[in-house]
């Protein structure tokens, strides 16, 4: 199975003892507590969302030197997470994405 972390972005990820944590450090958090796929969104921020500018905050807080540098060691200990893409209406197809990704579990 792989692990998804809430919305780091949210007050209860983003705090320690209600002290505003940094986000590299809430990536560095979810990713040692065994998270393969983080959430980050900039909908907690309305100034972010009214300039258009969440690609800026993205850059600035998320793609720091420490977590290019963790993914880099880490890698290939890190599970290769292959979304399902529902192409049709068709729920068997669909079911059959979400089947393949527990066979892939195994």
């Amino acid at each position: 199975p792989f692990f998804i972390s809430d919305d780091i972005e949210m007050f209860a990820a983003a705090t320690i003892n209600n002290k505003i944590i940094s986000c590299e450090e809430r990536v560095l958090l979810a990713l040692n507590a065994g998270c393969r796929m983080i959430i980050a969104t900039t909908m907690q921020n309305n100034e972010i969302i009214r300039l258009k500018s969440s690609y800026k905050y993205f850059k600035k807080n998320y793609f720091t030197q420490n977590i290019i540098e963790y993914y880099e060691k880490n890698h290939d200990n890190m599970l290769e997470i292959v979304m399902p893409v529902r192409q049709d209406k068709d729920e068997d197809n669909y079911e059959n994405y979400l089947n393949n990704i527990k066979s892939m579990e195994s």
